[in-house]
């Protein structure tokens, strides 16, 4: 099944960034709060595929961003996740491509190209591949979808200190 854009989706941000808080947004359906959230700040885009929702979030930091992934079931409860981010690194979700059946691809962090597939049932985790340079993943036993890229080490014009 094709995923598609769920636009009855938005967030409203319940916490702010802080210093010692990540920011918090609960989930809004067709207008009316879920009483479920997520951490980060902007969504950038949900989409529908098959009983699942994929929320694709940023904490709207700038110069220093991170793009979580949220897969959802039909209860809005998160069944698997993901982040893209590293410190310093700036980045910005664009070119979204959801021509394939199943997966989607999209740049963030620089140049990379990200390629998320969704698996049509829970896969047991492979701890063979560690995920690509600036991904987080939760330890679990299984995993609903994965997610590469190769992300280049970002230029710096910083002098080593020494």
């Amino acid at each position: 099944m094709r995923l598609s854009p769920f636009p009855a989706t938005s967030l409203q941000l319940t916490r702010s960034l802080s210093a010692d808080e990540l920011p918090r947004s609960e989930i809004w359906m067709a207008g009316k709060p879920t009483g479920k959230a997520v951490i980060g700040a902007v969504l950038e885009t949900a989409l529908k595929w098959q009983d699942f929702l994929l929320l694709l979030v940023t904490d709207d930091i700038l110069h220093e961003d991170t793009l979580r992934i949220y897969l959802l079931d039909s209860q809005l409860h998160i069944v698997d996740w993901a982040t893209i981010g590293a410190m310093y690194a700036t980045g910005a979700l664009s070119q979204l491509d959801l021509s394939a059946e199943d997966e989607i691809s999209f740049h963030f962090m620089g140049d990379t190209v990200w390629t998320l597939t969704l698996f049509p049932s829970k896969r047991l985790a492979s701890s063979t591949f560690p995920a690509p340079r600036g991904v987080r993943r939760p330890w679990t036993l299984f995993r609903h979808f994965n997610l590469t890229g190769r992300p280049s080490r970002e230029k710096s014009n910083a002098t080593p200190a020494g």
